[in-house]
């Protein structure tokens, strides 16, 4: 995991202290300080998730923010039929996680849909993109600050 902050960072312009007297914990701990007042891990991933069709209009993807889809890629209730969804036939909402299919005339024929849904089955709905936001900068320095704190407690 990287950190929002970094020991060369809290350093700069230091005389006294040093990179090697910032303890690894101290970044961590601070990373944790700030995921939880925020509510959020600031960090972009590139990664698939792998998971279970619902039946219905809207899917919920098992992360807290999509900044963009770029393959997604359905599965019969048998795992057997696959086939690939536009994504300009999605909406996505990138705050809340989630996805709306739109109509898909073609895929709710093959799949015997009654609408554009995400089939119901299990692990049979993949999403790959870049999910998590960046992290600002007003994130790293909030960091710094925070790691900074625990330099003058230790170094005084």
């Amino acid at each position: 995991m990287a950190n929002y902050t970094t020991a060369a960072r809290v350093v700069e312009g230091q005389t006294r202290i040093k990179a090697s007297d910032i303890q690894q914990d101290w970044l961590n701990e601070t990373d944790d300080i700030i995921e939880q007042r925020t509510g959020t891990v600031w960090s972009e991933q590139t990664k698939t998730f792998t998971i279970d069709g619902n039946g219905e209009s809207w899917i919920q993807l098992p992360t807290d923010y999509i900044k963009a889809l770029t393959l997604i890629t359905i599965r019969d209730k048998n795992n057997k039929n696959s086939d690939t969804v536009d994504v300009a036939d999605v909406t996505i909402d990138k705050e809340n996680a989630s996805v709306l299919r739109h109509e898909d005339d073609e895929l709710s024929t093959e799949f015997n849909e009654a609408g554009p849904v995400w089939p119901a089955g299990s692990q049979n709905c993949d999403f790959t993109g870049t999910f998590g936001k960046a992290t600002p900068e007003s994130i790293k320095a909030l960091a710094t600050l925070i790691v900074l704190q625990k330099v003058i407690r230790v170094f005084g």
